[in-house]
């Protein structure tokens, strides 16, 4: 996440691998990637702060934006940073559950085993049984 006034540093080393996995995958679009040249969009939802919460943020950005323009895209993220502190923890909680119960994750039988154990209600116990399961 770049933060407001905050310029990547990480840049070109991002549209190089861009290029090269476009490239590598055979899409027609690897040529257009490298010679791009990125513009930082200004988001009203942008942070001062917060320095640790890229992921949540970048897994927000990729659920919600579906090509508009800037200007119009909403991620559902206020500005004001106590609530959008509220909404970023709960989204946290959200994702932590989604890759929890995933069929994918090689430690879902035992989440569910520990969630049994506890007598946890399956639903409310995968948002916080990863902190109680030392993986």
């Amino acid at each position: 996440m770049i933060h407001k006034g905050q310029a990547s540093r990480d840049e070109p080393q991002s549209k190089d691998r861009a290029s090269k996995s476009t490239n590598h995958i055979g899409h027609k679009g690897c040529q257009g990637v490298r010679v791009a040249k990125p513009v930082k969009k200004k988001l009203d939802w942008a942070t001062k702060n917060n320095n640790v919460d890229c992921g949540v943020f970048l897994m927000r950005h990729m659920k919600t934006y579906m090509g508009s323009k800037v200007k119009k895209w909403r991620c559902g993220l206020v500005d004001d940073e106590s609530k959008q502190e509220m909404q970023v923890n709960n989204l946290r909680l959200k994702y932590a559950y989604i890759i929890l119960k995933s069929n994918v994750n090689i430690h879902k039988k035992r989440v569910v085993e520990v969630a049994k154990v506890l007598d946890v209600d399956a639903e409310f116990g995968y948002y916080w049984i990863c902190f109680l399961v030392d993986w």
